[in-house]
């Protein structure tokens, strides 16, 4: 985790100074690649087991902590958009948003259902689902 905190913190002294305060992204083509992790990993990294495997309208694949860190990742997405307002007056955008960034999410997965032509599909996404996630903990 010491290399994601030095690349982490690189982005940000080389975007905040180049990038006029971090408007553009100079890091990237610098090499230094953004990293991306949700609370469902920092769950994962410290110990917290997967639970139940679950398959969540609009998200697809997830486990009980993985939707508990979608839950948390998306409430500090709301309080950080809109902390400076009055939280009555924004619910709807909020909300709007939400769901916007969530089917943003699924089209942006490769995945597609029945694309395996396996009659054991539920089993093989859930193998490669737990897998994947527990290799992201494990990074």
């Amino acid at each position: 985790k010491g290399e994601v905190t030095l690349n982490t913190l690189s982005r940000i002294l080389i975007n905040s100074t180049f990038g006029l305060g971090g408007l553009f992204d100079h890091a990237t083509p610098l090499g230094i690649n953004q990293q991306t992790e949700d609370f469902g990993q920092t769950l994962g990294h410290y110990g917290l087991n997967p639970g139940p495997y679950l398959v969540l309208p609009i998200f697809g694949p997830s486990s009980i902590r993985d939707t508990t860190g979608l839950l948390a990742d998306a409430a500090a997405r709301y309080f950080y958009l809109y902390t400076p307002v009055n939280f009555d007056d924004h619910l709807d955008r909020s909300s709007a948003a939400t769901l916007v960034w969530a089917v943003d999410v699924r089209h942006n997965l490769r995945f597609r259902y029945y694309q395996t032509g396996s009659p054991f599909e539920y089993d093989l996404v859930r193998f490669l689902y737990t897998k994947n996630r527990q290799l992201e903990i494990e990074k």
